[in-house]
């Protein structure tokens, strides 16, 4: 951490004063840029946490798309087994968000695993 004064301005008071009230400044500014960010609500950030807890569960999924809006959730990829799919829209439906939306979801097998697309319509 900088000190507050630069040590060259210590004999001359004016600057001592100027230099004081353009660090304060530039603090209030840091201050209010900050607070507008602190108070955002990430709805992005805060489905993509959810999701993450879903599949935390020792289950092996790959998911290769993600969309989500105010209108829709939509998530593809592979995962191993029907099972491991049914956790992941069992999840899906005990969030609060989708708890009364109507969740469809497509699968097929394949040598990989299980491709599938869960849409949720939130409308």
């Amino acid at each position: 951490m900088g000190a507050l004064l630069p040590a060259e301005s210590a004999n001359d008071v004016g600057v001592l004063l100027t230099t004081l009230e353009q660090k304060i400044q530039q603090k209030r500014e840091s201050q209010q840029r900050e607070i507008p960010f602190k108070n955002r609500k990430y709805t992005n950030l805060t489905m993509l946490n959810q999701l993450s807890e879903i599949l935390d569960q020792q289950i092996s999924f790959k998911i290769e798309s993600f969309e989500y809006s105010k209108k829709r959730l939509s998530i593809g990829g592979i995962v191993d087994s029907y099972d491991s799919l049914q956790l992941l829209k069992n999840g899906l439906q005990e969030l609060p968000q989708f708890k009364e939306q109507k969740i469809s979801e497509n699968n097929r097998k394949s040598p990989d695993g299980i491709f599938f697309k869960i849409i949720v319509s939130t409308e």
